[in-house]
Formats: C-alpha cells, sequence, structure tokens
C-alpha cells in the first residue's frame, strides 16, 4: 500500500488583526470627516510597522483615505495632491504584497481613472493575470 504525497499549499502570511483593527478605526475616522486626523493615523503608523505584509495593508488604507479625502476636497491643488498620494499609496501596497488582487485592482483603478498612464494600466494588469499564489491580505 503506497503513500499519498499531499500538496500542501504555501503559508500565506496575513497581517495582524491590530493592525487592521487599527486601519478601520482611521476610517471610521474619515467617514466623520475628519480626514486629516485619519491620514495623520496612517502616517504615524506607517512609521511603526516592522512587517511588510502590515505595512502592505496601511499603505493600501493610506492610499484609499487619500482617494477618499480627495473627493470631498474643493481645492484643485490638494484634490490632485490627495490622488497622486493614493496612488503612490497604492503602488507601494502593491510592491509590499504582489500576490494581492485586491491592491493590484485598486492600483489599477486609480491609474485608470486618475491618470493617462494606460501603458502602465496594461503593465499591471497583466503582471496580476500573471500571479499563480494569489492573496487577499484585506480579508
Amino acid at each position: 500500500m503506497g503513500h499519498r504525497k499531499h500538496s500542501v499549499a504555501p503559508k500565506v502570511e496575513a497581517p495582524s488583526v491590530l493592525i487592521k483593527l487599527e486601519c478601520n478605526k482611521t476610517l471610521n475616522i474619515l467617514a466623520r470627516g475628519n480626514y486629516t486626523k485619519a491620514l495623520r493615523l496612517m502616517k504615524e503608523l506607517c512609521g511603526n510597522i516592522k512587517s511588510v505584509i502590515d505595512l502592505g495593508l496601511v499603505y493600501h488604507f493610506q492610499g484609499t483615505i487619500c482617494f477618499k479625502a480627495a473627493l470631498i476636497i474643493d481645492g484643485v491643488i490638494m484634490k490632485e495632491k490627495y490622488v497622486m498620494n493614493a496612488i503612490e499609496s497604492a503602488n507601494k501596497a502593491t510592491m509590499l504584497s504582489p500576490n494581492s488582487v485586491e491592491y493590484a485592482h485598486f492600483n489599477t483603478k486609480l491609474l485608470c481613472e486618475e491618470t493617462n498612464e494606460y501603458d502602465e494600466v496594461v503593465k499591471e494588469c497583466e503582471r496580476a493575470l500573471g500571479v499563480e499564489n494569489l492573496v487577499d491580505p484585506t480579508s
């Protein structure tokens, strides 16, 4: 009687629960209309993180907060600044967690909607489609 070889999926590291709670807390602060406090908390969080997977999640949330802040800001220059910060944060999240479908989707969405960098959008979509071990650190 032979032994079956079981294929073991590689262990995927997930962001810490505490980091997820802190990120969700900043979204709640933003929902109450205080985008400056939410962004300040995200920047502080970025400076205190050692884990790459946690930092990727924080950059993803920071990008989300920057983009949502840009939607409620009136000034064109500040709106553009927040959009560019959102794109930069989304790109960092994607670089830190290249197997994340959610990060790639958010990154390409921002690039497609907010820039004329369609070559970058196509390149990122092709890269994401080629990922074999897809993960979603946000879940």
